[in-house]
């Protein structure tokens, strides 16, 4: 496999990369007759993102069909990200897989005759099981990168998953808390947006779906990067959810990221679990006394022992009693100690 990308295409490919390496830790080349196939996977499985580029983005491209394991092969994020981290005087470079030293060689031709070359390790030449990703999907929405960059900033960096709250006429999006009756130093973030605020708008299943924050930022800051249209299909709770964008003049490249979505929602079942501790049972068990309710007791140290250095003792009655023994025990202890002593002569 030998290919060559030159002039804006190469900005392109370099933002290509960065955004597979916010997903995953391993990035894989698939050698494909119509072009360049590029996927990755997170460790946990939950998201899978790929990149289609296309024949007529690069400039020269070659592919050896013949033999299966030149088509494909696994780097490191890690050691592939150092060569795309400034392109500013790069004017065009070659991507080669050279089996024989079992590496993926990157040669960057720079202005005033400049040439750079890195040589990427080979982890493995296996190929990445593609996701079948459905044809058909409940919900479909569609808007520009400047309305999905606008979610981002209704959005903290910490925040973790989100969930859309999707309606026929609308569509909320909020960070998703888990036990919202119980959380209260988790700040609420809402955003709403309408039906003519997106160029495709079709909903037929009404509901809420949450997912990671960060695969969803990943995908927006892509597409804002080219300038594309960002869509978003998904059908119920549990079901994976597709975006996607595309180059936005030409049919260069194609973006896909695949996520997958929380079952249910924690905050449903929570206030049922704390109901039923709360409640009355039906075999006529009382109902616990309120906290606000119940008498608070002190605890205090009565005497430190080796036995038992702390004992403690939750009643007044008890305390009051115990430093009475004791002080009487010092009152006869002093008056033993006034008998056994000697009389004091005269002078």
């Amino acid at each position: 496999m030998k290919c060559e990308i030159g002039g804006l295409n190469t900005k392109v490919f370099s933002r290509g990369i960065h955004f597979l390496a916010r997903i995953g830790d391993e990035i894989h080349f698939e050698s494909l007759d119509s072009g360049l196939y590029l996927s990755t996977v997170n460790h946990i499985k939950t998201a899978y993102g790929s990149i289609k580029f296309e024949r007529e983005f690069f400039s020269e491209y070659k592919d050896d069909l013949g033999q299966d394991d030149e088509t494909q092969c696994k780097v490191s994020i890690r050691q592939i990200l150092p060569v795309f981290r400034s392109l500013k005087q790069v004017e065009r470079f070659t991507i080669e897989l050279d089996q024989k030293s079992c590496r993926l060689v990157f040669v960057l031709f720079c202005r005033q005759k400049i040439t750079k070359k890195h040589s990427i390790p080979i982890l493995d030449f296996t190929r990445l099981d593609e996701l079948e990703i459905p044809e058909s999907f409940s919900n479909k929405i569609t808007g520009s990168h400047k309305l999905m960059v606008g979610i981002l900033h209704s959005f903290h960096k910490t925040c973790r998953e989100i969930k859309f709250d999707v309606k026929s006429d609308s569509i909320v999006i909020k960070n998703h808390i888990d036990n919202e009756n119980s959380d209260y130093e988790t700040i609420r973030s809402n955003h709403t947006l309408r039906v003519d605020e997106f160029d495709t708008f079709s909903i037929k299943q009404e509901g809420s779906i949450a997912f990671t924050f960060s695969d969803f930022r990943a995908m927006v800051h892509f597409a804002e990067a080219n300038e594309a249209m960002l869509r978003v299909n998904f059908d119920a709770p549990g079901e994976p959810l597709c975006m996607s964008c595309a180059c936005p003049d030409k049919d260069l490249f194609v973006a896909n990221l695949l996520v997958a979505t929380m079952l249910h929602d924690m905050e449903d079942t929570a206030p049922d679990v704390l109901r039923s501790k709360t409640q009355t049972s039906d075999e006529g068990t009382e109902q616990p006394e309120p906290r606000s309710r119940q008498k608070k007791r002190k605890r205090v140290i009565e005497s430190q022992s080796d036995e038992n250095p702390f004992d403690f003792v939750n009643d007044k009655s008890e305390k009051s009693k115990g430093g009475k023994e004791k002080s009487d025990q010092i009152n006869e202890t002093e008056d033993k100690t006034v008998e056994n002593m000697p009389p004091i002569a005269n002078p």
